[in-house]
């Protein structure tokens, strides 16, 4: 981020500093040519700064919304697999019966044959396993568009709360850092993971990519504001 900071300030480092709301900063951002394919957009979290979202969101939505995303993903998996489980009896089933009607349909009694059919479907659980299979289909389809909606509004939130947050770095009246493309790079690291990150001593700059990397465990969570 420092990087493309530094590379572009002849672009940014006059309007961005004086950006007053969220998406004034994606505005500035993008008019940097393909500034999604740049490497800190691209490669990092950072990128939902150039994402779609313009409703104000607080933090704790954001978490709430994330615990959700995930929960809805895991049951996708777990119901993902247990289609996948239930498919293979139910195809099994449907071949064998299949191979059934093939035989039986060349007979010269039709009746008896429709009725051994029966038997037949009954024995393998035809209907059973086929209707447990549709049913577990359909509720993966549902599964799947609830975790894609969580995904969405889950994009648009962390978007918003992020350009937000540089905002918040750029108003900040009473530690009033030097908007500088390296502060600017510490306010963006880690986001939309680190609030406030640019108060945090133990963001550091790694020397060979340039780049700041966002510190683990009990010191990243420390990085979080509610408010």
């Amino acid at each position: 981020m420092k990087r493309f900071l530094e590379d572009n300030w002849g672009r940014l480092g006059l309007e961005l500093p004086r950006a007053r709301k969220p998406e004034k900063v994606k505005l500035l951002l993008n008019r940097v040519r393909d500034a999604k394919w740049c490497p800190a957009f691209r490669d990092f979290p950072t990128g939902c700064l150039l994402g779609d979202g313009s409703s104000k969101v607080s933090w704790r939505e954001v978490r709430q919304t994330r615990e959700k995303y995930k929960a809805a993903k895991n049951a996708e998996g777990l119901l993902s697999l247990e289609s996948h489980n239930a498919n293979q009896p139910a195809q099994n089933a449907r071949t064998a019966f299949d191979a059934a009607v093939a035989e039986y349909t060349e007979g010269p009694d039709a009746k008896q044959s429709q009725r051994r059919l029966r038997e037949i479907a009954k024995q393998l659980r035809l209907e059973e396993l086929e209707k447990q299979a549709q049913e577990l289909r359909m509720r993966v389809q549902a599964a799947h568009q609830k975790r894609e909606a969580l995904e969405s509004l889950l994009a648009s939130q962390e978007a918003w709360l992020a350009r937000n947050e540089v905002v918040s770095f750029i108003r900040d009246r009473e530690r009033r850092y030097s908007k500088t493309p390296a502060n600017f790079a510490k306010a963006m690291a880690g986001l939309p993971f680190m609030i406030g990150c640019i108060r945090c001593a133990n963001v550091k700059e790694s020397r060979k990519s340039g780049l700041f990397q966002k510190p683990t465990g009990s010191k990243f969570l420390s990085c979080s504001n509610e408010s």
